[in-house]
């Protein structure tokens, strides 16, 4: 099955997996909270989009400084936080 960007869906399912991976497991657990509340459905929709998108980035794993995060981890706590969810660590 091809997405519409022509790469091969395994491809990029398997890249989002990899990085949900290396964000769970590099910087600990974090919970997202949202101060109207959400359904569990769209959370995992909303969070999913945002792990997808991080995972495309080019350089996604190009580490920012002087934060130490990688280009995705920091693309993912902005894109959590513009549907304004808040870390709580």
């Amino acid at each position: 099955m091809l997405c519409p960007h022509g790469t091969a869906m395994s491809s990029m399912v398997g890249r989002v997996m990899l990085l949900s991976v290396c964000l769970a497991g590099c910087y600990g657990p974090i919970t997202w909270i949202r101060p109207d509340g959400v359904s569990v459905e769209q959370f995992r929709r909303e969070e999913y989009e945002c792990s997808r998108d991080a995972a495309m980035l080019p350089n996604a794993n190009k580490l920012v400084f002087p934060s130490h995060k990688t280009v995705a981890r920091d693309f993912y706590e902005y894109c959590m936080e513009s549907k304004n969810y808040s870390q709580q660590k």
